[in-house]
């Protein structure tokens, strides 16, 4: 939602900087909650559903749920795919914690993940 408010500050000022860095920050989060659902859900077997379902609506509701953590874990990599491919660390507000980029910098590979992560 934050990357809506985008384009009403001015590029390059402050009230965007911090917009940007408030998504990608929702993005560090979400991925914080998730992966730890998800070691969950490997660990413990999903608790039994009653009145037992058809099997068609079982193989459904998985599918369904493998979709949902796949996209929940590949969106969140790939903002940050992106913004350390275009040379840029993470900036979290209100602090002065900086997480510098591990990879070089690749304008090209940059713009390629930012169009999938859109």
């Amino acid at each position: 939602m934050l990357i809506n408010l985008r384009d009403i500050p001015p590029r390059g000022s402050d009230a965007r900087s911090l917009i940007m860095q408030g998504h990608i920050l929702a993005g560090l989060v979400v991925l914080a909650l998730v992966l730890p659902c998800l070691m969950h859900r490997f660990r413990n077997a999903s608790p039994p559903t009653t009145p037992p379902i058809a099997s068609w609506e079982n193989i459904l509701s998985r599918c369904t749920h493998i979709g949902l953590y796949a996209f929940l874990v590949v969106q969140p990599v790939l903002g940050l795919l992106t913004v350390f491919a275009g040379g840029r660390g993470i900036v979290l507000p209100f602090t002065s914690l900086h997480i510098p980029s591990p990879i070089t910098a690749d304008k090209a590979l940059s713009e390629q993940l930012g169009n999938i992560h859109g």
